[in-house]
């Protein structure tokens, strides 16, 4: 499902509701038969809605390998990342293990953010902007992985 609409249309302010971030002034968040609409962020995603914000997020102080240790770790399916586990979306992240998060271009920076948002394992997905920074070959020949 594609959530689609013009600038200032409230595509970002509903995926922000629907994860948590804004509560509704009507109506209700149903996920799983169940009604979240007063659960906080962090219940949520354990339940398994993973959100990458538009411009994503990462810690820039710490490396690749740790940013995407860190994601995986706050998922229930807490999967080690190793070496040969980086990457799995965008392979240039494998080459870029031991470098700072911060200094990565925009684009890797981006891409990132993805992975760290894939590595939870969501069951529903929510993505704002996620090719945003990235060259449209290379997020058109990672998404149809």
């Amino acid at each position: 499902m594609a959530l689609w609409g013009g600038n200032g249309s409230g595509k970002s302010t509903a995926l922000k509701t629907i994860m948590g971030l804004l509560q509704p002034t009507q109506g209700q968040v149903l996920f799983d038969d169940g009604d979240i609409t007063a659960e906080p962020v962090h219940y949520r995603q354990q339940r398994g809605i993973g959100y990458l914000m538009q411009g994503g997020r990462i810690f820039p102080n710490l490396t690749v390998a740790e940013n995407l240790a860190i994601a995986a770790s706050r998922s229930d399916h807490r999967q080690t990342q190793t070496r040969t586990g980086l990457g799995g979306i965008f392979p240039v992240l494998a080459e870029r293990a031991d470098v700072r998060a911060g200094l990565l271009s925009g684009g890797q920076k981006q891409m990132l953010a993805i992975e760290m948002t894939m590595s939870q394992r969501p069951r529903l997905l929510l993505l704002d902007e996620p090719t945003g920074g990235i060259a449209p070959v290379l997020a058109s020949r990672s998404w149809s992985k």
